[in-house]
């Protein structure tokens, strides 16, 4: 029976969790609809502050308004103000708007953070206003973790709230999981504070399970008793549940896999069920007692492993985590039940032992709840609540397995005295691996700290990296009599595969460059600076040359430089000569043209023969490339862009397109290259909508002055 006890356990664990969503479900229907949201105060004594209250929410059924739209006149009346801390709005495919306003009523600019701490959000996106528009900021579970603003498990936004202003935040929530707003204001102070103090206490709780997994699998190797290594799956999914549902394990563990950081909550969920049903099952010998019940034990089993398999083949998070809440709910109603059977009706020594683990767990998640929905102080105990209880249950579960052997003990005795060695024997055993477990320990704290430090000195050189990147790239166009030039460049991360260049010989502007590295990351920003200096080098070394033959010698000292490996470069030179420009083309996007004087827009090529020649870099390959010269007339428009640009995708997953970005430049109006340039993004933008970008985006405007 004993073994059954923690699938009880585990199942009465489920089952408070389905009751504070339920509880959180009726707070929630009883939200009355609020005539505004209230204007929450900041000021330099502001440390930390829970808005759930004081914010209002408007549900986008078809998730396709755009800021403009909630920001407009028109919605004005329909949103609803929130009366509950945490409020909760369920399994849904509506897409969630909540507004706020922070006002500064000190002298002195603020900066703050705004967390959601539930972080199993796929996609939040935070609008503030930016002159008279909005600028946003997009992050959540199903993004890359690398592209959050601030290194947290929790949704971080940063913010700069000025003196004695007033700033309206829009927050937009769109998930396959519950949309649960639990929205915190932190002064960066407090929040660095909160942090510091709360990573031992977590690292702390993990170490524990660790060390308790640890302690049950070596005696499940040293004594091959099945229920052991059940307790031992059962601790180490719980574990590695608690992290995914927590946000950390996506932190530090998978970072780089968003795609199984929103699956693994579901999936651990049914690992637990199945653990907890086998190690009841194996330990307190349900078959033994109760048929019936084992029966029901075996079909939720295989329901368990059911829902594991098809969370990994389907690659559904809705549909995979409503199957395991459901299940959950279901196995710790009935586990419930069964426990009070083997307590009551049969008298299970080891039943008793669990019911005390699960009420002491439950006990800490009914803390925790208490304290969500403000019935309790936001303490240690509380704030904490479910860790402690875990704690307790899964040393009340280790403690239970060591009381089964004391049983065993006292009945071998009875049975035969010259047993008594043997028995002995093996509690020395049991106490040297004890001794071996604080070894394991301590070597998992000090791998901690290694690890942690590690990070920190990852965070800091990718910081250098990036800004030794963007202080080698030029910050402004160069503007002469004969050409205006603008650019824009966005990289997708810190560090940038995109690079571009203006070249300048005797105070004139020579040329142009635009180059694109594949690959993302550090490898690739290293690339970038050492093929912008040979590049920038031989431009000004060749003046004299064809630009063919200097894009030819550069190459050659790139594939030197960098040696053989699988990054290569693409790019395009221009070189101007009055009105004369010669073009080299390196397996780079097309150039564009618009002539001034008809307004038509093509490619610039050889009477439409691609001059495109092979990548860069790539060491086995030497291919010459050709050069192209033109005359550029007065009026006349140049564009020069990344790929990223037409193969930028939006939600319903279709490219902007090369005709589309044609047909946007002869659109443009005739203007300056800054108004062009600003007119193809609002465009690009447009047409993209919530859509992240893939890749670094870099386009550069030039245009013929007349």
């Amino acid at each position: 029976m004993i073994k059954y006890l923690p699938a009880l356990h585990t199942r009465s664990y489920k089952a408070c969790i389905s009751i504070g969503f339920l509880l959180a479900i009726l707070l929630i229907t009883a939200i009355p609809s609020g005539a505004g949201a209230e204007t929450i105060s900041i000021d330099e004594s502001t440390s930390k502050i829970r808005i759930g209250t004081s914010i209002e929410y408007y549900e986008d059924r078809d998730g396709r308004l755009g800021i403009k739209d909630i920001a407009g006149a028109a919605l004005a009346g329909k949103w609803k103000k929130s009366d509950t801390a945490t409020p909760n709005f369920g399994f849904t495919t509506s897409v969630y708007w909540v507004r706020f306003t922070l006002k500064n009523r000190s002298g002195e600019d603020v900066d703050l953070y705004l967390e959601q701490a539930y972080p199993l959000i796929s996609y939040l996106r935070l609008f503030v206003p930016e002159g008279k528009s909005y600028t946003s900021t997009e992050i959540g579970h199903a993004k890359p973790f690398n592209t959050r603003p601030v290194d947290h498990r929790s949704l971080i936004f940063p913010l700069k709230l000025k003196a004695h202003s007033s700033m309206p935040c829009y927050l937009a929530y769109r998930t396959e999981s519950a949309v649960n707003v639990e929205l915190v204001i932190w002064s960066r102070e407090a929040f660095n504070r909160q942090v510091i103090e709360e990573a031992p206490i977590l690292w702390m709780f993990y170490g524990i399970l660790l060390v308790m997994f640890a302690y049950n699998f070596m005696i499940f190797l040293s004594i091959r008793d099945q229920s052991y290594f059940y307790c031992a799956l059962y601790i180490i999914s719980f574990c590695l549940f608690m992290m995914s549902l927590t946000g950390l394990a996506y932190q530090y563990l998978w970072p780089n896999w968003p795609w199984w950081s929103n699956l693994a909550v579901p999936f651990f969920m049914g690992i637990i069920i199945i653990s907890i049903i086998q190690f009841a099952r194996h330990l307190g010998e349900v078959p033994k007692y109760d048929r019936v019940i084992d029966a029901v034990l075996k079909v939720l089993l295989a329901a368990g492993l059911v829902v594991s398999c098809l969370t990994l083949v389907m690659n559904n998070y809705r549909i995979s985590i409503i199957s395991a809440t459901a299940l959950t709910g279901i196995a710790a109603g009935f586990g419930s039940i069964a426990l009070f059977i083997f307590v009551f009706k049969y008298k299970h020594r080891a039943a008793r032992n669990y019911l005390i683990a699960y009420t002491l767990f439950l006990a800490g998640v009914l803390l925790y709840v208490f304290k969500t929905f403000a019935l309790l102080p936001d303490v240690f105990i509380t704030n904490y609540g479910i860790q402690i209880g875990a704690v307790f249950n899964v040393v009340a579960l280790s403690m239970g397995l060591t009381d089964r052997i004391n049983v065993m003990k006292n009945n071998l005795q009875e049975l035969n005295i010259h047993l008594e060695d043997k028995v002995r024997d093996r509690t020395e055993e049991l106490e040297e691996a004890m001794k071996e477990l604080e070894v394991v320990n301590e070597t998992i704290l000090n791998f901690n700290q290694t690890l942690e430090e590690a990070q920190r000195r990852a965070a800091i050189d990718m910081e250098m990296a990036a800004n030794v990147q963007a202080g080698m790239l030029p910050k402004q166009a160069p503007q002469t009599r004969d050409m205006d030039i603008a650019f824009a460049y966005k990289p997708m991360s810190s560090v940038s595969g995109d690079f571009y260049d203006f070249y300048e010989i005797g105070g004139k502007l020579a040329g142009v460059g635009i180059f694109d590295v594949s690959g993302h990351g550090v490898a690739s920003g290293l690339i970038t600076m050492i093929a912008r200096s040979i590049f920038f080098r031989n431009i000004r070394t060749g003046a004299g040359k064809p630009l063919n033959l200097v894009l030819e010698k550069s190459n050659r000292e790139l594939i030197n430089e960098i040696g053989n490996i699988e990054n290569y470069l693409t790019g395009i030179l221009l070189r101007f000569n009055g009105p004369m420009v010669e073009y080299v083309n390196a397996a780079h996007s097309d150039l564009i043209c618009k002539k001034g004087e008809t307004g038509e827009v093509g490619i610039v090529n050889r009477k439409g023969n691609d001059i495109r020649g092979f990548f860069m870099g790539v060491g086995d390959v030497e291919a010459p490339y050709e050069a192209l010269s033109f005359q550029l007339k007065p009026n006349d428009v140049l564009l020069l862009y990344t790929d990223c640009l037409y193969e930028g995708k939006n939600q319903e997953g279709e490219e902007y397109g090369l005709a589309r970005l044609k047909q946007s430049l002869k659109s443009a109006p005739d203007a300056g290259a800054q108004e062009i340039l600003d007119y193809l993004l609002n465009d690009f933008d447009k047409f993209i909508g919530l859509a992240d970008l893939t890749d670094d985006l870099s386009v550069i405007v030039i245009k013929k002055s007349a």
